[in-house]
């Protein structure tokens, strides 16, 4: 496996701030990600085709996993907390 192979991915919660459904979209304000070393920040994220997008509405805390695809935030599983 190659390192471009390798895909990095982090489990966070957050809160939704808006909600994009029919591009697959949600903007969080997520909780900092200490492994690295990344601060809380507002973060745009496409929601992976496995993933029921309903988990996500306005003002929802959610804690969900990403990963980082070519250079896209995409969560990849999402619970409601």
């Amino acid at each position: 496996m190659s390192s471009k192979d390798i895909v990095s991915s982090a489990t966070v919660n957050g809160t939704v701030v808006s909600v994009m459904v029919d591009h697959r979209m949600v903007t969080i304000d997520r909780e900092a990600i200490l492994k690295w070393g990344r601060e809380a920040d507002r973060v745009d994220f496409i929601v992976d085709e496995n993933v029921d997008m309903a988990q996500f509405s306005n003002d929802a805390y959610v804690m969900f996993t990403f990963e980082i695809r070519e250079s896209n935030f995409i969560i990849v599983s999402a619970m409601a907390m």
